[in-house]
This record gives structure tokens, C-alpha cells and sequence, in this order.
């Protein structure tokens, strides 16, 4: 079995790094993708997003307008 882990991001440019990391440095067998889904963010989180993508094959991103943390889950689910 496969899984897909959604993140959802909002002005978390110091963070979101961390976070896909710790994921990433689990077991990757069951590993499929993580799907970022950025909420409209307006620091550099576009930035960090954009390294995290070329960086990690797994780390698939999603941008949307800014409609709250169950709307970017709600998102990430209908992408996985």
C-alpha cells in the first residue's frame, strides 16, 4: 500500500522545509507523494515550495487562493 501525505501551507516559509524532511526521512517504502497545498501564501513560502519540488521527486505542489486550512485539505485529497 501507497499513501499520499497532504500538507497544507500558509505563510509557513520557515517551516515547510522541516516538515517534508521529517516525512521524507520515515520509511519511504509506503511513500507515494506528499502533495503541498499552498493557500495563497504572501511570504516566500513560493520560494521554498519551488526548491522543495526540484529537489524531491515525491513533493508534488498545488497553489490555490487563499481559502483555509480544510479547503487545502479538501484539495490535496482530490489531487491524491
Amino acid at each position: 500500500m501507497k499513501i499520499s501525505v497532504v500538507i497544507s501551507n500558509f505563510n509557513y516559509s520557515h517551516y515547510i522545509e522541516d516538515a517534508v524532511e521529517s516525512i521524507l526521512s520515515n520509511d519511504k517504502e509506503y511513500l507515494k507523494e506528499i502533495i503541498i497545498v499552498d493557500d495563497g501564501s504572501i511570504d516566500d513560502s513560493h520560494v521554498v515550495l519551488e526548491q522543495l519540488h526540484q529537489k524531491h521527486d515525491k513533493v508534488r505542489l498545488i497553489k490555490k487562493e487563499n481559502g483555509g486550512q480544510f479547503s487545502c485539505f479538501r484539495k490535496g485529497i482530490e489531487v491524491a
